[in-house]
């Protein structure tokens, strides 16, 4: 069989998923590119802290 599947790789897509489905405005804070990519990034930030959370207290073993 293949490595295991890190969990962090399984929510990529989720990130990208979400970020991909935004449609943000250019303005004065920056430009829709830049805004869509910090969406994903801040996606998976909250994701990598509640896999850590879950981790500490006993869950996805």
């Amino acid at each position: 069989m293949g490595r295991p599947i890190a969990a962090s790789d399984r929510y990529v897509g989720v990130a990208d998923a979400v970020a991909a489905t935004l449609s943000p405005s250019t303005d004065h804070r920056g430009d829709a590119d830049y805004k869509r990519e910090m969406a994903g990034v801040m996606v998976r930030r909250a994701l990598d802290r509640a896999l850590a959370a879950d981790t500490r207290v006993g869950g996805l073993r």
